[in-house]
């Protein structure tokens, strides 16, 4: 399943292996769209993308060739209470006020961050075919809400770029040595 949807992606992506190559060797975002940074060999062995909104809400997304899988870190320096370090949170993702998704997130050291590992390639669809999403805790308290324009491209770019990147002669950053725990059953 994830290599079927792998290949469309690669599909609707137009990226050169030589402006990949340029853009490692400089470390700068090598694209844009809508909003989008791509950006290659940042933080995982791979490529993502990352865009921040108007209230403080800023969005990584990748996807880590070597396990095949993508993952998704969202903060907020202004949110109000803090996350706490390895705590896992449930957090629902509402696509366009229809689409329901929970999803176990890891609460990051710096207070201000959550990050799941593992996303499901169904999720990852559902996140590049709405135009709009709305977090919330466990609880129901509304964390934050994200237009989505352009994130079908931008996906097709970090797996395009990701592909890539694999074959691209680099020093690889090392691998976190835990994993923070990922959605799990019908979820995210």
């Amino acid at each position: 399943m994830m290599r079927r949807f792998i290949k469309a992606l690669l599909c609707s992506a137009a990226l050169s292996s030589a402006a990949l190559s340029d853009a490692h060797a400089s470390d700068q975002p090598y694209a844009r769209h809508e909003g989008w940074t791509i950006e290659i060999g940042t933080k995982f062995n791979g490529c993502s993308m990352t865009k921040e909104w108007n209230k403080g809400t800023q969005l990584y997304v990748a996807y880590d060739i070597a396990n095949d899988n993508f993952v998704m870190r969202i903060s907020n320096e202004n949110w109000t209470t803090p996350i706490r370090d390895d705590w896992e949170y449930a957090i629902k993702f509402v696509f366009d006020n229809t689409s329901v998704w929970t999803g176990k997130f890891q609460g990051m050291s710096d207070g201000k961050a959550i990050l799941a590992i593992g996303l499901k390639v169904e999720f990852i669809k559902a996140f590049m075919q709405r135009s709009s999403v709305d977090l919330y805790t466990s609880d129901n308290r509304h964390m934050t809400g994200m237009m989505l324009n352009g994130s079908w491209l931008a996906i097709g770019h970090v797996v395009q770029c990701a592909n890539v990147y694999q074959n691209v002669p680099r020093d690889r950053p090392s691998r976190p040595s835990t994993r923070a725990p990922g959605p799990r059953g019908g979820d995210a």
